[in-house]
């Protein structure tokens, strides 16, 4: 039943263990933006705290410390999204959770690509509404000026958001796309992409804004 849930599973069995199999979980969580569940009986529950366990077969030790990675996307593909995101000019952006620390990131781009910015549910946070390009939520909440917006559109860029709703996307055919998320197994399988940049939202954008041309007919906004 655990494994379906999570990523990491472990159940304690010794209490040096603990402290141990602890830090392995949230290293996994951090590491994999998944769910950990960690099991610990009652007997070790109840017994005395032990620094750590026995070196014996199958002991789980750990050390303290944990960085992020910098994940960027393949040269040759970055420049392939540069080339349609410069190509289009009717661009939309949809934004997820992934994108959260981009904010920056992703404010230059729409303004390089004068793009609209529609957030996925869980990319609420990621803009405020107020920003004059933002059109809001997109899917069962979604605003008018959403839906217009990927009706209209001939290029598409989500960025760190697998947006599951199909029916709110554009017409298969009718848009180029790029999409930016970080796991590789999420990516182009919500909408048809010319290019799958595979890394984390911040750093790709970083490495994608270079190569791109503002675009001086603000016109589609």
């Amino acid at each position: 039943m655990f494994a379906d849930v999570s990523e990491y599973c472990q159940m304690v069995t010794h209490p040096g263990q603990a402290r141990h199999v602890i830090d392995r979980a949230f290293k996994t969580v951090l590491t994999t933006r998944s769910v950990a569940t960690i099991i610990i009986p009652e007997d070790i529950q109840e017994s005395d705290a032990q620094p750590s366990p026995p070196k014996a077969h199958g002991s789980v030790f750990s050390s303290v410390g944990w960085s992020r990675p910098r994940m960027l996307p393949d040269e040759g593909e970055l420049r392939k999204a540069a080339d349609v995101l410069n190509a289009g000019t009717k661009v939309a952006m949809i934004v997820g959770q992934g994108a959260a620390e981009a904010d920056a990131e992703v404010v230059e781009t729409a303004e390089l690509l004068g793009a609209g910015v529609a957030k996925a549910l869980l990319g609420r946070e990621v803009l405020p509404d107020d920003l004059p390009f933002v059109t809001g939520p997109i899917g069962l909440l979604e605003t008018k000026a959403s839906d217009n917006m990927i009706r209209g559109c001939d290029t598409l860029l989500m960025v760190g958001t697998s947006f599951p709703y199909a029916e709110w996307l554009p017409d298969e055919g009718q848009a180029h796309g790029v999409e930016i998320d970080i796991d590789g197994r999420m990516i182009g399988i919500r909408y048809p992409m010319d290019a799958h940049l595979v890394g984390d939202a911040r750093e790709t954008l970083k490495a994608l804004i270079p190569l791109l041309r503002r675009k001086e007919d603000r016109g589609w906004r």
